[in-house]
């Protein structure tokens, strides 16, 4: 038996979060795209099936509607989290992106629901997972399955980029499939509006995952631009088709810092050379250097499997 996850939030005492929370929920609720493209107007419309999901500021359900049967999936997240990370800006950014957002491989956001003390986003469900989650149960893929997941992850990327967003956060586990093991890429949380003039962004802090960052997000400067989501490309194929990231960030610093100067990949004798040329071309250390995405769809690899 699941409760209603709006029953037993409890209030923080803490004035300044209070405060926060109701500037949060008034912009929330009040937000012209939120009001428009909402599919769904309250919580009670929905009936929880399962828990999917846990992550650092909101747990997942599978939910199904109560009127049509229709099953979605529904984060729910304390927006006390959100003020005590400092994070309004981040949600408010991730749902203006998702609910703009469409593309057959981008995770449809149908509708925000706004409480005080939640937020509630309901999305399509993904019968099959994660990315994540197929891996660590077959080990690795065979270049036919791996390509034509390739080619959906590189349609999603190319449709944000087409639009100046960067995601930022292309990773295993933000890769969700259908039943039909179709592509839905999901979190919004660290994406970005480019600037369309310079076309690049200035970063004070880190953001994403520590395997997927390219050499350029590490520097002090942290300038960079969409090309970050190209090194994440090649991360994501080099790790479908090994079983395991290029590299281990649990490893020495000095071991970690000589990969990211050096871009020193091991590619196995397994992997075709079609393949191998993505992942060299995606894994360049210079942006200016690494492949356009307009490159990968050219190259043989995406050729030979595309539509197939």
């Amino acid at each position: 038996m699941y409760h209603n996850p709006i029953e037993n939030n409890h209030n923080n005492d803490n004035d300044w979060v209070k405060k926060n929370q109701n500037i949060l929920y008034e912009s929330l609720l009040f937000c012209s795209d939120i009001n428009k493209k909402n599919h769904h107007k309250n919580i009670s419309e929905f009936e929880i099936v399962e828990e999917i999901g846990h992550g650092a500021y909101g747990t997942v359900y599978q939910v199904k509607h109560i009127n049509n049967n229709q099953i979605y999936a529904m984060k729910v997240i304390p927006t006390e989290e959100i003020v005590k990370g400092n994070l309004e800006h981040q949600l408010r950014r991730e749902i203006g992106i998702q609910m703009s957002a469409n593309h057959p491989n981008i995770l449809k956001l149908y509708s925000v629901l706004v409480y005080p003390n939640l937020c509630i986003l309901i999305t399509e469900y993904c019968k099959s997972g994660t990315l994540f989650q197929l891996l660590k149960n077959v080990g690795v893929l065979e270049e036919r399955i791996a390509a034509k997941i390739f080619i959906e992850i590189l349609k999603a990327v190319d449709y944000l980029h087409r639009f100046d967003i960067i995601h930022r956060d292309i990773k295993l586990e933000n890769i969700l499939l259908t039943e039909d093991f179709h592509v839905k890429l999901g979190d919004f949380g660290w994406s970005v509006w480019n600037d369309h003039k310079k076309k690049i962004v200035r970063q004070s802090t880190l953001c994403g995952t520590l395997e997927y960052l390219p050499p350029e997000m590490l520097k002090k400067s942290r300038h960079y631009n969409k090309k970050v989501d190209n090194w994440a490309l090649g991360i994501l194929l080099y790790e479908m088709l090994v079983g395991s990231a290029p590299f281990n960030p649990s490893n020495s610093k000095l071991k970690f810092s000589k990969y990211i100067q050096e871009c020193e990949i091991p590619l196995p004798d397994y992997i075709s050379d079609r393949a191998k040329n993505v992942i060299k071309g995606l894994l360049k250390k210079e942006p200016e250097e690494r492949w356009s995405l307009k490159n990968v769809f050219n190259s043989e690899l995406v050729k030979m499997h595309e539509d197939h």
